[in-house]
């Protein structure tokens, strides 16, 4: 074999090997039809929820930043371009984290108030030993709202709505109005304990009121896309509150009791729920030492009344 041929046949190895590795570092995103041209696309990162038609995209969160590339090219499969918006229902780097790449490619970054305002200052996550720097102008929110917003495409209404201090503080539930379709972002973990950022504005309470809103916001036929998990309905999230109030319940009497944090952890007053809630994310000692410093004995008004 010649020398040319040698060295061809080396670089087409090197290139074989290198698409493989780099098969191997992509992620793994699935898409399905959720609704009429509504889709969810997960596996990487929070569920992501993206919507086409003639007038532009529209797509609700996009994941870690490396996620970018795979997301753009399941829109493209899509037959769709770079959505023209993409709407932010928290800060959070698994559900904002590709902000850059499509700011820089055009789409209009949507969200609450408060989500440019994190992503512009950076932040710290200490359950995670996460810290993520300030983000480059392109890359916050252009279009921002206080309690709500209507953005109105392809003969649909994306209703946006602002739900206060649950797993964070600048949620943003949206529904699909036409589709009756209801992308939740963090406010739901469905079928599990879910992560509440307490260090910025999140709070137990909050959070089974932010629920209360998805069901507000929901009937027997809605559609319901978490932030993580499977996609549910009513009732599904109506069970997720149900366990949300009987765990705080627990923890505002141990509040009432005067039991620090150290003792409720060693105690553990939900170890009864693990085997069903705590075994895709946090156990139940673990979550407690997370959200026992936004329990207080006022957390109770958001408790149903329970009858004599």
């Amino acid at each position: 074999m010649s020398l040319s041929r040698i060295i061809v046949s080396i670089v087409a190895i090197v290139a074989i090997q290198i698409a493989v590795a780099e098969e191997k570092m992509a992620p793994k995103l699935t898409t399905s039809e959720v609704k009429d041209g509504l889709y969810i696309i997960s596996g990487d990162g929070g569920n992501m929820a993206f919507f086409t038609g003639p007038e532009g995209g529209v797509l609700v969160d996009d994941a870690f930043a490396h996620t970018a590339p795979a997301i753009m090219m399941a829109i493209d499969k899509l037959g769709d371009d770079m959505p023209k918006y993409v709407l932010n229902t928290h800060y959070h780097g698994d559900h904002a984290g590709s902000n850059l790449a499509f700011g820089e490619a055009g789409s209009i970054i949507v969200g609450h108030r408060n989500v440019r305002a994190r992503l512009a200052s950076g932040t710290e996550i200490k359950v995670f030993n996460m810290v993520t720097p300030p983000a480059e102008p392109v890359a916050l929110p252009s279009l921002t709202y206080a309690d709500g917003m209507d953005i109105s495409i392809n003969g649909e209404t994306v209703s946006l709505f602002h739900v206060e201090n649950a797993h964070t503080d600048g949620d943003t539930v949206m529904k699909f109005v036409g589709r009756n379709v209801v992308h939740t972002g963090d406010v739901l973990f469905n079928g599990f304990f879910p992560f509440i950022d307490v260090a910025h504005g999140g709070t137990l309470a909050g959070y089974i009121q932010g629920q209360n809103a998805i069901i507000d916001l929901s009937d027997d036929d809605t559609i319901i896309i978490p932030g993580h998990g499977e996609i549910t309905d009513r009732a599904g999230v109506i069970r997720n509150k149900t366990m949300l109030e009987t765990a705080l319940k627990r923890l505002i009497d141990a509040r009432i009791a005067g039991k620090t944090l150290e003792e409720v952890v060693a105690e553990n007053p939900l170890s009864d729920l693990d085997e069903e809630w705590g075994k895709a994310m946090f156990t139940s000692d673990r979550w407690i030492s997370i959200v026992y410093d936004s329990v207080t004995p006022e957390s109770a008004s958001v408790l149903p009344i329970e009858e004599n």
